[in-house]
């Protein structure tokens, strides 16, 4: 019965394995290359209850972790997708059958869904998951880092109390992109969330859903149609014992009216040190360095100096700039102007001129963030 059960368990990885070649014949498209900074931290990886945590810049970030995480070790992958990707039809099938589950964005401020969601994913972690989520709750329109929230994240405290002798392990994960494929698609994907949730109207609802999805099926779309490749750079920090990161048997409050509530102290406590780790390990690439010096004071100051100037400002700020270790200062200016171009925020040969002011503003928003944070 033991062998039947396990057999059961790993059915998704078992179908990742079978479907493996669909996903990687598409990341052959659209991504030149995979870069993963600081491999080492994947060695003796746990194979399971784990909460593989990372930030979200393109709904490629599931083909990319779901492909590599198992290469690193883990087992029995899932995910939590948001529904406007597990309700695509054929696309959607594709995921949920390799492990994606749905987390409906519209229910977020509903506390009796994120109780449902919460204790959905904690079962998984407890038998053995290691379970993929996006704590900033959706992709990033803005290109900052948003805040991590807590709900999803909480799983794994509440499976650590259940166990308080079996470890939970917290993977903190950063992607970005020197080519965002999802760029494109922002603004429509923004027009049609505002309408799916904000309106009242059942029409306006409908054609919101059907902009929302239309968008991101446009992604997956263009990007094979048109191999509109893109070097991709996964940073990967240590797994760590929850029990390194927050005491749950101390902060936990026995007169609580539920569990998340009884847990609340030990959850923060994990939440800030997910999103802190997020910040020290999103990678840096010259589209952002570039994209800043433009963003902030013009063309005038696309020089060999100013990157000099902002490299040593990130590095003192202890952000991730390992991406660039070895390139010169010319070599910066001359890589980043070339992604911004790719990315359709600049244009010009002998004279650069901005073509797209929200897309430079999107390259340039983590380290503007970062360094004012400071």
């Amino acid at each position: 019965m033991k062998e039947k059960i396990n057999d059961n368990k790993r059915k998704f990885s078992k179908t990742l394995t079978v479907k493996r070649e669909k996903f990687v014949k598409f990341l052959n498209r659209t991504v030149a290359d995979i870069i993963v900074l600081n491999e080492e931290n994947v060695k003796d990886m746990p194979k399971g209850r784990m909460m593989v945590c990372c930030t979200h810049r393109s709904h490629i970030d599931y083909v990319i972790l779901g492909l590599k995480i198992p290469e690193f070790g883990a087992d029995q992958i899932r995910f939590a997708a948001g529904d406007n990707l597990t309700r695509v039809p054929m696309l959607g099938k594709l995921f949920r059958s390799v492990g994606a589950f749905s987390v409906y964005r519209g229910k977020a401020s509903q506390r009796s869904y994120i109780m449902r969601l919460t204790n959905q994913v904690k079962l998984m972690v407890s038998s053995g998951d290691s379970v993929i989520v996006f704590p900033e709750a959706g992709r990033s329109y803005s290109g900052e880092m948003l805040d991590v929230k807590s709900g999803v994240l909480s799983a794994g405290v509440l499976a650590q109390k259940d166990e308080p002798d079996n470890p939970i392990y917290y993977l903190p994960c950063a992607i970005n992109y020197t080519r965002i494929p999802d760029l494109q698609a922002f603004d429509l994907l923004l027009k049609g969330k505002s309408m799916r949730d904000n309106s009242k109207n059942f029409v306006l609802k409908f054609i919101g859903g059907f902009l929302y999805y239309f968008a991101d099926i446009n992604v997956f779309l263009s990007s094979w149609i048109f191999k509109a490749q893109t070097d991709v750079y996964l940073n990967v920090a240590k797994a760590t014992p929850l029990k390194d990161i927050t005491d749950v048997e101390k902060k936990f409050q026995a007169q609580a009216k539920s569990p998340i509530v009884a847990n609340r102290d030990a959850i923060n406590e994990c939440s800030a040190w997910v999103e802190k780790q997020f910040w020290e390990i999103f990678p840096l690439l010259p589209v952002n360095v570039v994209g800043y010096l433009f963003n902030k004071s013009g063309r005038g100051y696309l020089n060999e100096k100013e990157v000099e100037k902002i490299m040593e400002k990130l590095k003192t700020a202890k952000l991730c700039t390992d991406a660039m270790n070895g390139f010169s200062a010319k070599e910066i200016l001359k890589i980043g102007i070339k992604q911004l171009k790719k990315n359709g925020a600049i244009r010009g040969k002998f004279y650069i001129s901005i073509k797209s002011k929200t897309r430079l503003a999107y390259f340039s928003a983590f380290i503007n963030s970062a360094l004012n944070k400071e």
